[in-house]
C-alpha cells in the first residue's frame, strides 16, 4: 500500500507540474491585456467601489442603431473591449457567474491590495480539482489493494494508473492552455463540483453536520461559476436524501437538510438578489443581453430539441486526423445563427469525451455490476460512483439541451466521469482474481484504452489550446 501511495502522490505532483509548464508556453495568459482576461479583476474594482457594471458602454457603441447585430459591432476596431459582456440600460455587465470573485479575487485584493492573475487561478483550480479527486478515489482503492492481491503488474495497473488519467482525462488541457473569463468559470466550478462530492461521500461515511455544510457551500459556489451545474447537484442532494431519510427521525431529517441545503440557499439567494439589482430578474444573470456572435433576442438558447444531435456527438463524436503531431485535433464547427427565435444549434463541438478519453468507458462498464453480489468495490466505492456519476450524467443531459457546444464545457463533467471510470477500472481489474486472469484481447484493449486517454488529455488537449 506505501508503494501504491507513492506513486500516487508522484502521478500528482509530476500532472501539476504538466499544469504548470501549459501555462508557461503561453505567456499571453500572464501578461495578455485583451479584455477576457482581465474582466474578474474589472469587476472586483467595480464592486469595491460599490458598482454592479463593469464600466458605462462606450459612446460608439450606443450610437449604433442595433449594438446587438454583431454585423453592425464588426465594422467598429474597438468591438473587442466588450465581446461577451452584455449590454443593459447603457451600461455593460459580466454575465458569467459571480463566484470566482467572491471566493478569490475579492480576498486577494482585500489582502494584498492587487489582482489576482487569472491564470493563476485556472492553475491552482485545476490542480486543486485533481487532488481532491485523487483523494477521492484513494479512498476507494486503498481499500481494494488491502482486500485483493494481484500480481505486481496488474496491481500497478488496477492502482496506479487510475490516478494518471485523472489529471489527463479531466480535460485540464483545455482549460490551461488558455485561460480566458471562460476557462476560469468552468476550472473553479470544477473545483468546487469535486469538493462537494469528496464533502457528500464523506457525510455518507461519517453523518458529520461539517461535510454537510461544506457540501452545501461547494455546491452554491459551483452554481456561481457554471450555473447549469446546480441541475447535476441537486440530483445528488436529493439522492443523498434518499440514503438517509428512512434511518433518521424527522427531526433529525430536517436538522440534517438545513445543514446541507442552509449555505447552498444562501448562496443561490445571494445570486439571484445580485442578478434583480442589476437587469430587475433573479433569474437573469446577463445571458440574454450578451455581445456575442448572435442576437440574443433571435436566439433560442435551450431546447429539448437540441438534445438528439448533441447527446449524439457527446457519445460518439471522434476527434479529427491531422497529417502532423499530435495527429489528433478537435473539429470546431461554427454554424450562421438563425434569423428568428426558433431553436437552431450555432456551435457543434464535434468531440465525445467517451471517444477522445475512452477510459471513460469503463464507467459504463460499473453500471453492470452496481447492483451486483459480485462486486469487488467497498461500501464507500459504491456511493462515490453513484455520486459522480450521476452528476456526469445529469450535467451531460443538460448541457446536451444548451445551443452551443464546446470542447471546455467537456470539463463540467470529465472528472467527475473519470473519478467514477476509475472505480469501474479497480473492479474490472479485481475481478480478474476470480477468473484466473482476464483473456489477452481484454488485456491489450484496456492498455489501449488507457494509452488513448492519457496521450489525448497530455498531449492532444494541451498543444490544441
Amino acid at each position: 500500500m506505501r508503494q501504491t501511495y507513492a506513486w500516487s502522490i508522484a502521478t500528482i505532483t509530476a500532472l501539476t507540474l504538466l499544469f504548470f509548464w501549459i501555462q508557461v508556453r503561453a505567456p499571453h495568459n500572464w501578461t495578455g491585456n485583451w479584455p477576457p482576461l482581465q474582466n474578474y479583476q474589472t469587476l472586483t474594482d467595480a464592486l469595491l467601489r460599490g458598482d454592479l457594471s463593469l464600466a458605462p458602454a462606450p459612446q460608439w457603441l450606443l450610437e449604433l442603431r442595433d449594438p446587438y447585430n454583431r454585423k453592425e459591432r464588426a465594422e467598429h476596431p474597438q468591438e473587442g473591449e466588450v465581446w461577451d459582456l452584455s449590454l443593459f440600460a447603457g451600461k455593460l455587465y459580466l454575465y458569467f457567474g459571480i463566484a470566482p470573485v467572491l471566493a478569490f479575487f475579492l480576498p486577494y485584493k482585500a489582502l494584498f491590495d492587487q489582482h489576482l492573475p487569472s491564470a493563476l487561478v485556472v492553475f491552482l483550480s485545476c490542480s486543486g480539482a485533481l487532488i481532491v479527486a485523487a483523494g477521492l478515489l484513494w479512498r476507494v482503492s486503498s481499500r481494494m489493494k488491502a482486500a485483493i492481491a494481484l500480481p505486481p503488474l496488474e496491481s500497478f495497473l488496477a492502482f496506479y494508473a487510475p490516478f494518471l488519467v485523472l489529471g489527463c482525462g479531466g480535460m485540464q488541457g483545455v482549460l490551461l492552455g488558455r485561460t480566458h473569463i471562460y476557462e476560469l468559470a468552468i476550472s473553479c466550478g470544477a473545483l468546487f463540483v469535486m469538493i462537494a462530492l469528496f464533502a457528500l461521500v464523506r457525510e455518507h461515511e461519517a453523518a458529520s453536520p461539517k461535510w454537510r455544510i461544506l457540501a452545501g457551500a461547494c455546491a452554491g459556489l459551483a452554481v456561481g461559476c457554471r450555473p447549469h451545474l446546480g441541475v447535476g447537484l441537486s440530483v445528488l442532494f436529493l439522492y443523498s436524501f434518499a440514503c438517509h431519510y428512512r434511518e433518521r427521525s424527522l427531526r433529525e431529517n430536517v436538522v440534517c437538510a438545513t445543514q446541507l441545503l442552509a449555505p447552498f440557499v444562501l448562496f443561490v439567494g445571494t445570486y439571484a438578489v445580485y442578478n434583480w439589482a442589476r437587469f430587475g430578474n433573479p433569474l437573469e444573470f446577463g445571458v440574454h443581453y450578451q455581445l456575442g456572435v448572435v442576437d440574443p433576442r433571435h436566439t433560442a438558447f435551450m431546447s429539448w430539441q437540441y438534445l438528439g444531435k448533441n447527446l449524439v456527438d457527446s457519445f460518439f463524436a471522434a476527434p479529427s486526423h491531422l497529417p502532423y503531431f499530435p495527429w489528433l485535433g478537435v473539429v470546431d464547427q461554427l454554424i450562421s445563427a438563425p434569423a428568428d427565435a426558433r431553436p437552431a444549434l450555432i456551435h457543434v463541438q464535434r468531440l465525445s469525451v467517451f471517444m477522445a478519453i475512452p477510459f471513460t468507458i469503463w464507467s459504463l462498464y460499473y453500471v453492470m455490476y452496481a447492483y451486483s453480489s459480485s462486486t469487488k468495490v467497498p461500501a464507500v466505492g459504491r456511493i462515490a460512483f453513484t455520486y459522480c456519476f450521476a452528476f456526469a450524467v445529469s450535467t451531460l443531459i443538460t448541457l446536451a439541451s444548451f445551443f452551443a457546444m464546446h470542447p471546455r464545457y467537456l470539463a463540467d463533467y470529465a472528472l467527475p466521469l473519470c473519478v467514477a471510470a476509475s472505480i469501474g477500472w479497480l473492479q474490472f481489474w479485481c475481478a480478474s482474481e476470480e477468473k484466473s486472469g482476464l483473456p489477452q484481447v481484454l488485456r491489450m484493449l484496456s492498455l489501449l484504452a488507457l494509452f488513448v486517454s492519457i496521450y489525448f488529455g497530455a498531449v492532444v488537449l494541451a498543444l490544441a489550446y
